[in-house]
Order: structure tokens, then C-alpha cells, then sequence
């Protein structure tokens, strides 16, 4: 008997053997945006693995097969909600003895799953704040910055800020200006104070509150002592007149102060 014809021969005994099962099924579920599903096999004793169990691909999400835990697993695309839908098909096989849910028969068993996913709304984002460090007294500082929000109008879009050293760099002295994506902050720290301060930038969709945070750096930087005003002064020849001033330094008590004078 030729080979080919002998295998046709066992392929047409197996059939009748075993026969076939197709069930067909339909499954409603849902997943939140962002989210995973994980589908259980539909039947206890079922054994989902790539040999005997394939998925369809989703028109908005990613599908596959998690033989180490048993599970379908369906990922939606990144910001996405709505409907999707995907197929998973198993093949069942009857055991060698026959024993097998549904006698000895192949089973072919396909799920078309349904997934609702529900829409969430995400944070308002922001681009890097870097920190900024200045020298005590410096003139404002300008920082540019953008946002965005994948499901707010950025016109929409309420910004906040805040500080966590007060005394060096209080709300006061802190602007918000731009438009739209492109935003700025301005600051300048009050005049001969010098440390650091945490500056926090919120945004606000209405909903959901980001926020980002920079540090400002204040060096010090020591200050000239002052010297009160002396007025043009008078006296009668040879004689003496005392003549009084005051002196005084941000950064350096009066008594380390030295007094030095000059005659032209």
C-alpha cells in the first residue's frame, strides 16, 4: 500500500473515532483604560498553552497567551477606551483512553470576548523643571516649561504653586504667565537672603491634580558695609568738632567692623 495512501486511511479512522465538537461562545467583559484583562480557561480541567489555543488580535489592544498562569491575557492600547474585541479558539483533545468532557471527541471551542474599556482620566502632564541656583540679590529668574493632558483642553488648565521656605522665597515672589502648552515661572528671592527653597508647581484638569518640583538654590554673597551720610562740616580754626555717623553691615556685627579715615 503506498504511504500516503495509508496515512489518508488512519487520518479517516482517527476522525471517526474521535469526531469533532465545535462550541461557540460569546463573552462580555470589561477592563478599565490602561488596565489588563485576564481570561480564565471557560471549563475546569482546560489548559490554555500555544499548542492548543490561539487568540485574534485586537483592534485596540494587545492579545495573548500566559501559559504559566492559564490565562488569556488582553492589554488595551495606552489611552485608549471604548469597545474592542478579539477571539480565543482551544482545541481540545481526548485523552488516549478516550476520557475526555464530551466522550472521546476533538472539541474546538471559540470564545469571542467583548471588552468594554472605561475611560479614566489621566494626570495632567508637565516637562522638566530643572533646579536653579542664583547669588543673594540676583535679578527675577525666568523658567519655561510645557504641559499637556491626553483628555483636557491644556487651555483648561488651572496651575497653582507653592513654597516650602517662605521667608527666602515666599508665594509673592513667585508668577505663573504663558499659554496654552507653553507656561513659565518667574521667582526672585527676597533681597539678602540667601538657602533654599522647594518650589511646587500643580496642574489641575478639573478632575486630577500632577505636580512638579524644583529647588532653589540661594548663595550668599557678602554685602559692602554702609556708612551713614556725613554733611559738609564748620569750625573755627583751631579747634575740634566731633562729627557723628553710623555704620552697619547685613552680614557682619558692627563691632568686627574697622573704621579707617583719609584727608584729601
Amino acid at each position: 500500500m503506498h504511504p500516503a495512501s495509508w496515512m489518508m486511511k488512519l487520518f479517516l479512522i482517527t476522525l471517526f473515532l474521535f469526531s469533532f465538537s465545535v462550541l461557540g461562545s460569546t463573552a462580555n467583559l470589561s477592563v478599565i483604560e490602561d488596565g489588563s484583562l485576564s481570561i480564565f480557561p471557560p471549563h475546569y480541567g482546560v489548559t490554555y498553552s500555544d499548542n492548543n489555543t490561539s487568540v485574534s488580535s485586537a483592534s485596540h489592544g494587545a492579545t495573548f497567551v500566559n501559559q504559566a498562569i492559564n490565562k488569556v491575557i488582553y492589554n488595551p492600547n495606552n489611552n485608549f477606551c471604548g469597545s474592542d474585541s478579539f477571539v480565543i479558539t482551544h482545541v481540545g483533545l481526548p485523552e488516549p483512553d478516550g476520557r475526555r468532557r464530551g466522550g472521546g471527541r476533538v472539541s474546538i471551542e471559540r470564545v469571542t470576548i467583548n471588552v468594554s474599556v472605561t475611560c479614566v482620566n489621566d494626570k495632567p502632564l508637565f516637562s522638566y523643571l530643572a533646579n536653579k541656583t542664583v547669588s543673594e540679590d540676583a535679578a527675577s529668574q525666568i523658567i519655561n516649561f510645557t504641559i499637556s493632558d491626553i483628555d483636557t483642553s491644556v487651555y483648561s488648565i488651572n496651575l497653582g504653586r507653592s513654597t516650602s521656605n517662605s521667608s527666602l522665597l515666599p508665594t509673592n515672589n513667585i508668577s505663573l504667565g504663558g499659554s496654552g502648552a507653553n507656561r513659565t515661572v518667574t521667582f526672585r528671592p527676597v533681597a539678602n537672603k540667601y538657602g533654599r527653597a522647594t518650589v511646587t508647581i500643580s496642574a489641575n484638569d478639573g478632575a486630577n491634580t500632577a505636580t512638579r518640583s524644583f529647588i532653589v538654590t540661594v548663595n550668599p554673597v557678602n554685602d559692602a558695609p554702609t556708612i551713614s551720610g556725613i554733611g559738609t562740616q564748620s569750625l573755627n580754626e583751631d579747634s575740634s568738632k566731633a562729627i557723628g555717623f553710623s555704620i552697619a553691615d547685613i552680614e557682619t556685627a558692627t563691632t568686627s567692623l574697622s573704621v579707617t579715615r583719609r584727608s584729601s
